[in-house]
Formats: structure tokens, sequence, C-alpha cells
């Protein structure tokens, strides 16, 4: 069954020292008003500065950009751009700027429908230096249908400036539900029940934080987050010093997307630049799939005894290997032990073209099989049934090139040959 992504594109950026911005040219011919950006990175830099390593992700001009406020320390940042077709899926883009308060409400320019949406959010912290959790960590949810609150424990003097992002499904292609992990002090894991789900077809939008951490440790703020079951989803912490809460979407899709689900464990005794990979149960396509891990930005659930200075230690970027048969977690350091979620999801493209015509036999209209196929390699691209009533057929297709197109006649009746045509090409569907 054809699904809702148009295109993924997987960019890697290395900001440098010095570099406050980077930004690449998308390479898909993109419409950047329908895509959605998904964020890891790995602190190269021996730093734990959220105003070094705290990235905006947004879209200018063609090109998806990171930017932080403050340089000193190099950030890799494994980018993922996934375009929606907006017949499917309604995307809304959104900055926001949270100042030294607890809370910002942003209002929709769509009211959205519950249970259909999902949102992600990436924003650097644009003034202040403070390094304390309760100041940088940011969590996200609906507040009802037409506003997104952004809360965090206190702003501390400083001010946090970012891009929100909601997609949302028109036809009911994908269904969400909102999941909330809360951990009190004392408390190292929390677990919330959902309906059950598809587990091979469902995924955890990175999750945001809200943390009460009044020091730079990570042990609080760092959560490791899962699927527990098809009816529950899990988070994990090692310290348990302060109160969390994490919030986001699980996603399932009714179409032909799936999803893999497995993790990177880095141990105390790896080598500094480790690079964990591993394999997946068939390669991917390339130019639908997407590797995103369960917590924002990639951060790694890290173990107690966490110093303050090693930040750059609980950070991995993850993307696909050259062949795109296993999935891939990078970390700069490799004296602590900790692990990170990563998901792969293989989405079914989206319909961007389609055949219509009329299937009549000795004059009248009849119900009969078409089928649309790929003319250079004989792949079956759609399928479809033309109407009894008027013999009208509708079928979609995600090839632009030339197919050759058959109806196949009925069991019953007088015996015909096949019809088909050949070296057809498909009309674009409007505002695909």
């Amino acid at each position: 069954m054809l699904g809702v992504v148009k295109s993924v594109e997987v960019v890697t950026l290395d900001v440098g020292t010095g570099l406050t911005s980077l930004g690449t040219n998308l390479t898909k011919g993109q419409n950047i008003a329908n895509c959605v950006p998904f964020l890891t990175q790995q602190n190269v830099g021996n730093t734990y500065q959220p105003d070094r390593w705290m990235m905006d992700v947004y879209f200018n001009s063609g090109q998806v950009v990171v930017e932080r406020t403050n340089t000193g320390s190099r950030i890799i940042c494994t980018v993922v751009v996934v375009e929606f077709d907006p017949n499917k899926v309604r995307v809304q883009q959104k900055s926001f700027s949270v100042p030294n308060a607890a809370s910002t409400n942003v209002t929709l320019d769509y009211a959205i429908t519950d249970g259909k949406a999902a949102m992600v959010h990436h924003y650097r912290m644009a003034t202040g230096t403070a390094t304390q959790a309760r100041y940088w960590a940011l969590r996200r949810y609906f507040n009802g249908t037409t506003q997104v609150t952004l809360v965090r424990e206190t702003g501390g003097g400083t001010t946090l400036a970012g891009n929100l992002y909601v997609f949302e499904s028109l036809d009911g292609a994908f269904t969400t539900q909102n999941i909330t992990l809360s951990m009190a002090a004392g408390v190292a894991s929390d677990t919330d029940t959902i309906s059950e789900v598809d587990l091979s077809k469902s995924w955890i939008v990175p999750c945001s934080l809200y943390s009460e951490r009044n020091h730079a440790e990570a042990e609080d703020s760092f959560v490791f987050v899962r699927f527990q079951s098809s009816t529950a989803v899990q988070a994990n912490r090692r310290g348990s010093v302060s109160a969390a809460v994490l919030s986001s979407q699980v996603v399932e899709h009714h179409d032909d997307t799936h999803v893999d689900h497995g993790q990177f464990d880095f141990g105390s005794t790896d080598p500094a630049d480790r690079d964990h990979q591993d394999a997946l149960p068939d390669a991917v396509d390339a130019d639908y799939s997407a590797p995103i891990v369960t917590i924002r930005d990639g951060m790694i659930e890290c173990p107690s005894t966490y110093s303050a200075t090693d930040y750059y230690k609980y950070f991995a970027r993850c993307w696909y290997s050259p062949t795109v048969s296993g999935i891939r977690g990078y970390r700069q350091n490799g004296s602590e032990a900790g692990i990170l979620r990563w998901q792969s999801i293989e989405f079914a493209p989206a319909p961007g073209y389609y055949f219509a015509g009329y299937v009549k036999e000795l004059g009248s209209p009849v119900t009969r099989t078409v089928r649309a196929y790929h003319r250079n390699t004989g792949e079956m691209l759609g399928e479809t049934t033309s109407s009894g009533v008027g013999g009208y057929y509708y079928l979609e297709t995600t090839y632009s090139g030339a197919h050759y197109v058959l109806c196949l006649d009925d069991l019953t009746g007088d015996t015909f040959n096949l019809l088909g045509y050949d070296l057809m090409i498909p009309t674009t569907i409007s505002g695909g």
C-alpha cells in the first residue's frame, strides 16, 4: 500500500570550532514547506556547555541549516530530512522563543485532529551560558488542538530559541498517541501505557525533556526510551537526584511502512571514537528510510558515576552504512558505558503520479483488474479495479517514467486476451 513520504535525505554537517551555523543544499527537489528534520549529533570537543552543543535545525533557501549560539567545540550533526506528501500530511513549521520563564505557548496555524498529529522541535540557548539542565531542558506537548506548550523548570536568565515541526495525517495513513514519562526525585524509571500498536509499523518521535536538575551532570537528564511492549513505552535513567518529565508521541503507520528497532550498547572499555554498527534484517531503500532515535539529539543514557565535565561522551549520531544494510552509531569517547535506542523507519513511498481511464467490453463498462508496471524493471507499481458502473479506474504510482499498463480479463463469460498499453507516462498528482 502506498504511503505518505515523498523523500528522505540524510545529511552530515560538521560544525567546526569557530562556526555557529552550517547548512547544505538538499538534493531531491524537496518542497521545504512539507519537510520535517530529525537530529542526532556527536560532540567532538571536550565541552559540556549547552550553548555550544544545543542545535536549532531549520530550512533556508533550499538548505537545511543547524545553528548554535557559541563556538568552542566541534559538533558533527546527522540531520534526517523527511518530506511528506502534502495531499496526505499537513506540516506546520513554527519558530519560537522561550525567555526567562517557565513556559511559552505557540499557536498553530491550523487546528490539529487529536490522534493524527505528532511533532519534533530543535532549539539553541540563544542567551546565557548556564549549564544546569533545568535551564536547557525544554519539554513540548499539545495543549488542546490549537497550541503547543513549551515548558522548562526555569530560565535562569537564559533564552531558548528554535523551531518546531508538526506533522499530521489527513487521511488516517498514520495515527498517533501522546506519551508522558514522569520520574520524581528518587525515581529512575517510568512506564506509560498505550493502546496496542504493531511494533513493526510504529516508532517513537524523539522525546523532549523537562528537568529540575540544578547541575551540569547528565545522569538525571540523559534518558533511555524504548517500547517495553506493544502496549507500553518505558524510560530509564541512571541518576534520580531531581525530577524529570518526558513527552512525545508514538506514530503507527497503516500502510507498507516498516520499522526495525535496536540499541547501541556502548561499553566502558570501548576505544575512543567508537563506531557501532548493527545489521538490519534487510537492506533499506535510502530514498525513503530514516535512522531516528527515541530521545532528542542522540543523548546516551549514562552511568551514575558521570562527571560534570564529560558531556561530550554522551552524544551519538546515527546513520546508515553505505550499503544501507546496517545502521551505525558513533560517539567520540569510549571511557564510559551508555545505551541509545535506534529506529530504522522505511517509509512506504507516497504516490506522486497516476493513470486514469475507462474499461469497456463490447462497448459496456466492466469491472476489471488494472495493473501498472515499471517498463525497465518489470516491477508492478500499482493495481486497482475499474468500476462496473462506468468502467472508470484510477491508479497511483510513485514512478514518473515509462510504464506498461495491463487490463486483465475476468474468469467468467467470454475469454479475451490481456489488454495492454506500452510506454505510458503517468500524470502528476496535483500538489504532489
